[in-house]
């Protein structure tokens, strides 16, 4: 039995280990890598996870209430796993977010020098390292394949936090503006939005914080406070009544 049970959590920790991409052949990079993306595993592996649990749920625990246990661990531990895949998700994105305006102030450098906005990116994804770097040398290589510059951003216009880059990158090629311009006006709405995000996020804290201080002092505050005053009516009231 305990051999079934390896196995299965052997397997569920399998399908559950992270994937992390590496930019390869990566110089020496202008700014530390922000910790790499760690995968949340995908549908599919989740419930086939889930599942082998519940089955071995089941045949631990025996009988009807082994598999209603095991029926039940199923969508709990689907639950589990969703929310735990979660924080990597916020994780990577803020280091997109980290490194966008410094990725468009290279890129806007690069293309200064006169260097072609294609072996640009190559530069800039190797600069700046993963996650972003990643994100670039895709971008690059669907360039090099032939796609047009609209369809080669489309993925990276449907992250919000890449969106301005796309869009400077898309408008800049249709209408012949200067992309050096464009990037540099995106690393400036880059850093605004961030520093508003990060305002926001310090206010929200500010909230929350008043919570914990407020369950620290509320004891407090009632013994020595309120329990005082109605021991002391208690007594009054019952020396009156005598």
């Amino acid at each position: 039995m305990s051999a079934v049970v390896a196995i299965v959590v052997g397997f569920v920790v399998a399908v559950l280990i992270p994937r992390t991409p590496s930019v390869a052949g990566r110089v020496p990079t202008l700014v530390p890598a922000p910790p790499p993306r760690v995968k949340g595993s995908s549908s599919a592996g989740t419930w086939l996870a889930s599942i082998s649990l519940g089955v071995a749920v089941a045949v631990v625990a025996g009988g009807f209430v082994g598999a209603v246990m095991g029926v039940l661990a199923i969508p709990v531990s689907v639950a589990i796993i969703r929310r735990l895949s979660s924080p990597s998700q916020r994780a990577h994105e803020l280091a997109l977010g980290r490194q966008s305006p410094l990725a468009c102030d290279l890129m806007a450098a690069v293309l200064a020098s006169g260097a072609d906005p294609v072996s640009s990116l190559g530069a800039v994804a190797r600069a700046v390292g993963d996650p972003l770097g990643g994100v670039l040398l895709d971008v690059q290589a669907r360039l090099v394949l032939g796609a047009d510059t609209r369809s080669a951003w489309s993925a990276v216009a449907a992250n919000d936090g890449l969106a301005v880059i796309a869009n400077a990158m898309v408008r800049a090629s249709e209408s012949g503006a200067p992309l050096a311009d464009a990037l540099r006006r995106a690393a400036s709405d880059l850093r605004l939005s961030r520093r508003a995000q990060l305002l926001a996020r310090a206010r929200v804290l500010g909230v929350r914080a008043v919570l914990p201080l407020g369950l620290c002092f509320l004891p407090a505050f009632v013994l020595l406070g309120v329990v005082p005053v109605v021991v002391s009516l208690i007594s009054q009231v019952l020396v009156v009544g005598r």
